[in-house]
């Protein structure tokens, strides 16, 4: 395969794990995940063999590399929400059950 397909089926693969995160639908990134990683391994193993775009193939892994750290960034804010939610969930049921208490 070429660097041009290679890269362009990776962005591919980057964006729908994007949309996905955006989606909070974040069970189906593993396999996309995956499927980039093999992907990337056989960019490498092309570049391995030919020089020539190095120069290309570097640039290519610097912007999948902020796409990443973007990515990441969106997953540990929707982390954060759901730890937050989780905690006033614990409160609003400890509150009842506290009120449940008294009322019987």
């Amino acid at each position: 395969m070429s660097f041009q397909r290679l890269t362009s089926q990776i962005n591919d693969l980057s964006e729908q794990v994007e949309a996905l995160i955006l989606a909070s639908n974040e069970e189906l990134c593993p396999s996309l995940l995956a499927q980039r990683l093999t992907l990337l391994e056989e960019l490498d193993f092309l570049m391995k063999k030919d020089k020539s775009m190095s120069e290309n193939y570097h640039d290519f892994l610097l912007s999948i590399q902020i796409r990443d750290s973007k990515a990441v960034e969106l997953i540990n804010v929707s982390q954060n929400e759901i730890i937050s939610d989780g905690s006033h969930q614990k409160k609003r049921t400890q509150a009842l059950n506290i009120y449940q208490k008294f009322s019987e």
